[in-house]
């Protein structure tokens, strides 16, 4: 499971979403635009990898 903050895939169709709150079956993930929400079921997703996050442009080397 992923922490709050954290980026995840929803392993249904792929798309990648930070984890926002969670409820009682599923979490809710918000697209990296922050313009949608959807719920995804605990066992359906998982961390983003580093490839998923530079392909969205959320990755930055420091």
């Amino acid at each position: 499971m992923v922490r709050y903050g954290n980026w995840a895939t929803d392993t249904r169709d792929g798309r990648l979403g930070q984890v926002v709150r969670q409820k009682y079956t599923h979490i809710v993930l918000r697209a990296p635009d922050g313009r949608s929400e959807w719920d995804c079921p605990f066992d359906d997703h998982r961390i983003a990898t580093v490839r998923e996050l530079k392909d969205a442009g959320l990755w930055e080397r420091r």
